[in-house]
Order: structure tokens, then sequence, then C-alpha cells
């Protein structure tokens, strides 16, 4: 992975663990770049964290960030880098996922959108921007989950676009 780096936030400490993260430079500051998988909800008091990381095997966290409710995706609390594939690389239209991820990912996806009635769904780095998005069926998110072809600076809406549309990057 370009830029690599072996350090990310821990959870609202300040303060850096190793893991695998990627980091830029921009001019003589180097900012960190942690991976954000997030899922909105449409309704996101129908949908329980814990219920949702038990289905996947993942770690499913409900966080204010894009909006209050959403849920982040990780393996470990905090960013979501920890989904990642060795051979991920940033600069892809697609995200490289690890393969054992994948499956419960889908699951979980497919549940919120039931349960939930909608939701949007973004894999993005931290301070990217979606440069496009498209109103899709749960299959085919799903679809793309399971085919490890999960699109980078994408938001896919299911079923309500009012799932996060206050929070629109």
């Amino acid at each position: 992975m370009e830029g690599a780096t072996r350090a990310r936030h821990s959870a609202g400490t300040g303060r850096s663990q190793l893991i695998r993260g990627v980091g830029r430079t921009f001019g003589r500051v180097r900012r960190l770049m942690c991976l954000e998988l997030i899922a909105v909800p449409a309704a996101p008091e129908r949908v329980s964290a814990k219920r949702l990381s038990t289905v996947s095997g993942l770690s499913v966290r409900k966080t204010d960030r894009p909006v209050k409710g959403a849920l982040r995706f990780s393996l470990e609390p905090g960013c979501s880098c920890s989904l990642l594939a060795e051979s991920a690389d940033w600069s892809q239209a697609t995200w490289d996922l690890a393969p054992a991820v994948l499956e419960g990912l889908a699951k979980v996806v497919e549940l919120v959108a039931e349960e939930a009635g909608g939701l949007r769904f973004q894999a993005l780095w931290v301070g990217d921007e979606a440069e496009t998005e498209a109103h899709v069926a749960v299959k085919q998110l799903a679809r793309d989950i399971r085919g490890n072809k999960v699109r980078n600076k994408h938001v896919y809406w299911i079923g309500s676009r009012a799932a996060g549309t206050e929070a629109r990057r």
C-alpha cells in the first residue's frame, strides 16, 4: 500500500496504535489515513450493533459520524483498516477487502436493509468525499461485497434515499 504507515488513532485518545493504515503527506504535514466503512440505516433505532456483530463476526459500532446512528464496521474497535487485504490500494476503483470478512459484511448489509427499511453504505478514507452514488437493490450491494468489488468513493443507496441524506458529503 502506498505510503504505508503502521499507526492509527486509538479510539478518541489522540494516541496511535500499531496496525495497517495509510498516510499521505500534504506539504510538510503527514495526515493519517484510515478507512471508514459505514452504513447509515434509514431507521437507526431498529438495528442493534451488538446483534449485527454477533451475526457477522465483525466489530459493529454505532457512531455519530457522519451522522448519529451510523454503523462502523471493523475487525477490532477503531477504523475499518482491519477489513482490508494486504493487497489493498486506496487509489483503485474498488476496495480489496480480506476474503474472511466478505460474507459477514454482506449479511449485515442485508439485515440492516431489511430491518431499517434501507441504508446508505460507503467505504471512504477519512477526509475523502464520495465522487459517485447510485440507488441499487440490496442484492446488488451484497453481490458487490461478496465479489470483493465494493466501490471506492461511492455511495450505495438502498431503499429509502432518506438514510443519512443530511450527511451527504
